[in-house]
Protein backbone atom coordinates (compact mmCIF):
# COMPACT_ATOMS: atom_id res chain seq x y z
CA UNK A 1 0.00 0.00 0.00
CA UNK A 2 1.18 3.68 -0.97
CA UNK A 3 1.94 5.59 2.14
CA UNK A 4 2.58 8.96 3.39
CA UNK A 5 3.53 9.92 7.03
CA UNK A 6 0.47 11.47 7.21
CA UNK A 7 -2.01 11.90 10.18
CA UNK A 8 -5.19 12.89 9.03
CA UNK A 9 -7.76 11.55 6.51
CA UNK A 10 -9.91 13.76 4.45
CA UNK A 11 -11.91 13.98 1.57
CA UNK A 12 -10.29 15.30 -1.50
CA UNK A 13 -11.81 18.77 -3.46
CA UNK A 14 -13.01 18.04 -6.53
CA UNK A 15 -13.01 14.17 -6.30
CA UNK A 16 -16.25 12.79 -7.60
CA UNK A 17 -18.77 10.62 -5.92
CA UNK A 18 -16.29 10.92 -2.45
CA UNK A 19 -14.94 7.52 -3.33
CA UNK A 20 -11.17 9.01 -3.66
CA UNK A 21 -9.22 9.70 -0.28
CA UNK A 22 -6.39 11.88 0.37
CA UNK A 23 -4.17 11.58 2.90
CA UNK A 24 -3.21 15.04 4.07
CA UNK A 25 -0.41 16.87 6.75
CA UNK A 26 -1.73 17.58 10.31
CA UNK A 27 0.23 20.82 9.30
CA UNK A 28 -2.31 23.86 8.85
CA UNK A 29 -0.10 26.24 7.14
CA UNK A 30 -0.48 28.22 3.52
CA UNK A 31 2.27 25.86 2.06
CA UNK A 32 0.50 22.81 2.37
CA UNK A 33 -2.89 23.92 1.32
CA UNK A 34 -1.59 25.71 -1.98
CA UNK A 35 1.04 22.72 -3.33
CA UNK A 36 -2.23 20.26 -2.11
CA UNK A 37 -4.58 22.48 -4.39
CA UNK A 38 -1.50 22.24 -7.10
CA UNK A 39 -1.22 18.46 -6.87
CA UNK A 40 -3.52 16.30 -4.98
CA UNK A 41 -6.00 16.50 -7.94
CA UNK A 42 -3.26 15.28 -10.21
CA UNK A 43 -2.00 12.27 -7.68
CA UNK A 44 -5.80 11.11 -7.29
CA UNK A 45 -6.21 11.20 -11.19
CA UNK A 46 -2.72 8.44 -11.02
CA UNK A 47 -4.90 6.17 -7.86
CA UNK A 48 -3.39 8.31 -5.22
CA UNK A 49 -5.23 6.68 -1.97
CA UNK A 50 -6.08 3.31 -3.53
CA UNK A 51 -4.87 0.38 -2.38
CA UNK A 52 -1.60 -1.48 -4.64
CA UNK A 53 -3.74 -3.79 -5.50
CA UNK A 54 -6.61 -1.77 -7.27
CA UNK A 55 -4.27 1.14 -8.52
CA UNK A 56 -2.63 0.72 -11.82
CA UNK A 57 1.45 -0.32 -12.34
CA UNK A 58 2.61 2.79 -12.51
CA UNK A 59 0.58 4.50 -9.64
CA UNK A 60 3.65 4.93 -7.44
CA UNK A 61 5.44 6.18 -9.56
CA UNK A 62 3.32 8.75 -10.51
CA UNK A 63 2.24 9.49 -7.17
CA UNK A 64 6.45 10.49 -6.15
CA UNK A 65 6.50 12.57 -9.48
CA UNK A 66 3.64 14.21 -8.09
CA UNK A 67 4.98 14.37 -4.62
CA UNK A 68 8.30 16.20 -5.92
CA UNK A 69 6.14 18.81 -7.28
CA UNK A 70 4.68 18.98 -4.72
CA UNK A 71 7.93 19.50 -2.07
CA UNK A 72 9.13 22.32 -4.92
CA UNK A 73 5.86 24.28 -4.56
CA UNK A 74 5.78 24.00 -0.30
CA UNK A 75 8.78 26.47 0.60
CA UNK A 76 8.39 29.02 -1.82
CA UNK A 77 4.23 29.05 -0.88
CA UNK A 78 5.19 29.48 2.89
CA UNK A 79 8.30 32.12 2.13
CA UNK A 80 5.83 34.26 0.29
CA UNK A 81 3.17 34.40 3.19
CA UNK A 82 6.14 35.41 5.17
CA UNK A 83 7.49 38.15 2.94
CA UNK A 84 3.86 39.39 2.63
CA UNK A 85 3.41 39.45 6.14
CA UNK A 86 6.59 41.74 6.87
CA UNK A 87 5.30 44.17 4.08
CA UNK A 88 2.28 44.47 5.77
CA UNK A 89 3.98 45.73 9.17
CA UNK A 90 6.39 48.01 6.81
CA UNK A 91 2.87 49.43 5.87
CA UNK A 92 0.81 49.74 9.02
CA UNK A 93 3.99 50.79 11.27
CA UNK A 94 6.08 53.12 8.71
CA UNK A 95 8.61 55.26 10.56
CA UNK A 96 8.47 53.28 13.91
CA UNK A 97 12.02 53.50 15.29
CA UNK A 98 15.19 51.76 13.90
CA UNK A 99 15.28 48.41 15.76
CA UNK A 100 11.82 47.24 14.43
CA UNK A 101 13.35 47.99 11.05
CA UNK A 102 16.46 46.36 11.04
CA UNK A 103 14.47 43.17 12.69
CA UNK A 104 11.76 43.63 9.58
CA UNK A 105 15.04 43.51 7.24
CA UNK A 106 16.55 40.45 9.45
CA UNK A 107 13.67 38.57 9.38
CA UNK A 108 13.03 38.98 5.73
CA UNK A 109 16.48 38.24 5.04
CA UNK A 110 16.66 34.95 7.35
CA UNK A 111 13.34 34.33 5.43
CA UNK A 112 14.68 34.71 1.91
CA UNK A 113 17.94 32.91 2.55
CA UNK A 114 15.23 29.70 4.44
CA UNK A 115 13.57 29.95 1.08
CA UNK A 116 17.06 29.41 -1.18
CA UNK A 117 18.68 27.06 1.06
CA UNK A 118 15.25 24.88 0.94
CA UNK A 119 14.50 25.03 -2.73
CA UNK A 120 17.84 23.60 -3.22
CA UNK A 121 17.87 21.08 -0.73
CA UNK A 122 14.33 19.63 -2.24
CA UNK A 123 15.16 20.49 -5.79
CA UNK A 124 18.35 18.21 -5.46
CA UNK A 125 17.02 15.80 -2.43
CA UNK A 126 18.13 12.56 -4.39
CA UNK A 127 21.19 12.04 -6.84
CA UNK A 128 20.44 11.44 -9.62
CA UNK A 129 17.35 14.23 -9.27
CA UNK A 130 14.86 11.48 -10.95
CA UNK A 131 15.74 8.55 -8.28
CA UNK A 132 13.65 10.35 -5.83
CA UNK A 133 10.28 8.66 -8.18
CA UNK A 134 12.36 6.51 -9.75
CA UNK A 135 14.19 3.97 -7.74
CA UNK A 136 15.06 1.29 -10.81
CA UNK A 137 18.21 2.52 -11.42
CA UNK A 138 20.63 1.23 -8.92
CA UNK A 139 23.52 3.55 -7.40
CA UNK A 140 21.31 6.79 -6.59
CA UNK A 141 20.55 7.91 -3.41
CA UNK A 142 18.53 10.79 -1.48
CA UNK A 143 18.93 13.15 2.16
CA UNK A 144 17.56 11.90 4.98
CA UNK A 145 14.36 13.03 4.69
CA UNK A 146 13.46 13.32 8.90
CA UNK A 147 16.50 15.21 9.12
CA UNK A 148 16.07 17.69 6.05
CA UNK A 149 12.01 18.15 7.85
CA UNK A 150 13.78 18.80 11.05
CA UNK A 151 16.44 21.59 9.41
CA UNK A 152 13.66 23.38 7.11
CA UNK A 153 11.22 23.38 10.55
CA UNK A 154 13.33 24.97 12.94
CA UNK A 155 14.21 28.33 10.70
CA UNK A 156 10.51 27.76 9.93
CA UNK A 157 9.20 28.09 13.73
CA UNK A 158 11.77 30.58 14.64
CA UNK A 159 10.39 32.84 11.75
CA UNK A 160 6.80 32.31 12.67
CA UNK A 161 7.63 33.15 15.98
CA UNK A 162 9.56 36.50 15.15
CA UNK A 163 6.43 37.51 12.64
CA UNK A 164 3.86 36.62 16.08
CA UNK A 165 5.59 38.68 18.43
CA UNK A 166 6.96 41.57 16.30
CA UNK A 167 3.72 44.11 16.54
CA UNK A 168 3.07 43.38 20.21
CA UNK A 169 5.76 46.03 21.77
CA UNK A 170 4.56 48.49 19.30
CA UNK A 171 0.55 48.24 20.58
CA UNK A 172 1.85 48.14 23.94
CA UNK A 173 3.32 51.73 23.50
CA UNK A 174 0.00 53.50 21.90
CA UNK A 175 -1.94 55.36 23.91
CA UNK A 176 -4.87 53.64 23.68
CA UNK A 177 -6.89 51.74 26.90
CA UNK A 178 -5.80 48.13 28.42
CA UNK A 179 -8.39 46.75 27.47
CA UNK A 180 -7.76 47.56 23.22
CA UNK A 181 -4.04 46.68 24.03
CA UNK A 182 -5.06 43.51 25.08
CA UNK A 183 -7.59 43.05 22.17
CA UNK A 184 -5.20 44.75 19.21
CA UNK A 185 -2.17 41.55 20.87
CA UNK A 186 -5.28 39.18 20.54
CA UNK A 187 -5.72 39.90 17.08
CA UNK A 188 -1.92 39.96 15.67
CA UNK A 189 -1.56 36.63 18.07
CA UNK A 190 -4.56 34.90 16.23
CA UNK A 191 -1.87 34.64 13.15
CA UNK A 192 -0.42 31.57 15.11
CA UNK A 193 -3.80 29.73 13.92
Amino acid sequence: MMTTPSLQLSLCHGCHQSRILWVGSPINDSGFREGATLTFPLATHFDFGKHESFARPDAALKWYTCLYVFEIFYTPAIAVVKISILLFYGRIFPSYNKWFRRLLYFTGATVCVWWIICQFFVIFECQPIHYFWDRSPSGGRCLDIQAFFLGQAIPNIFTDVILLAMPIPIIWRLHLPKEQKMGLSGIFLLGHL
